[in-house]
């Protein structure tokens, strides 16, 4: 037997030598750690995440700050002048009124008592109209002027003009119910042609418009 033949025959021994310590003595099995669902996400994490190149395009332009112009701080100049604050005001809270379930009852609604016109009889009625056509006579007696052709030629007559009056005593009218006009009732349309105004008509005749004749005496005296 030569010298490679002898380590052959050393190793072989060995070998079969650990294989029986292998099985004779008791060995105990390698703990396998537990896998769990984290490590499982680990691992998927690191092996999926990579990095995927962003273009150009969705890059957000990063645009320059813009700097503004420092304002130069206002300094105060007059001293003299002392620095008055204004007086802060203070507002009175809002008290706002609070609803109950209640209603207050209503308070009855007042009406106005409608004032009753006195019934007057004919003859009160006719005493306040004589006296409201009186006034007006004596206003129409002072407008009246003589012409002076009638006097020279001693004319003499009565002259009934008639006067359209409002309620409120506006003079709506004057006329003269004649087809010719004599020169009395010529003079007498002349003098009351700017007769605007009467004492109004009584309440107590209950009329908004009345056309009353009054009669005009011309007589030389």
């Amino acid at each position: 037997m030569n010298h490679n033949g002898k380590w052959v025959v050393l190793l072989t021994v060995i070998v079969i030598h650990l294989t029986l310590l292998f099985i004779v003595l008791p060995h105990k099995p390698l703990k396998e750690k537990p896998v769990t669902p984290e490590s499982v996400r680990i691992k998927l994490t690191s092996s999926v995440q990579k990095e995927v190149p962003v273009p150009d395009i969705f890059k957000p332009e990063v645009l320059p700050e813009i700097q503004k112009p420092i304002e130069p701080e206002q300094t105060r100049t007059d001293l003299s002048e002392p620095v008055i604050e204004s007086p802060v005001s203070q507002e009175e809270p809002v008290v706002l009124p609070i609803e109950t379930g209640e209603q207050s009852p209503k308070e009855p609604k007042l009406e106005p008592v409608k004032e009753i016109a006195p019934v007057l009889s004919k003859e009160e009625r006719s005493s306040i109209r004589a006296k409201w056509l009186s006034g007006i006579r004596s206003i129409v007696e002072k407008k009246k002027r003589y012409p002076k052709q009638a006097m020279l030629a001693e004319i003499e007559g009565v002259v009934r003009v008639q006067l359209t009056i409002l309620l409120c005593g506006t003079v709506q009218s004057v006329s003269i119910p004649s087809q010719k006009l004599s020169i009395l009732e010529r003079a007498t349309l002349e003098s009351l042609h700017d007769l605007k105004q009467v004492p109004p008509i009584p309440s107590e005749l209950h009329e908004s418009i009345l056309t009353v004749e009054i009669p005009l005496v011309y007589e030389l005296k």
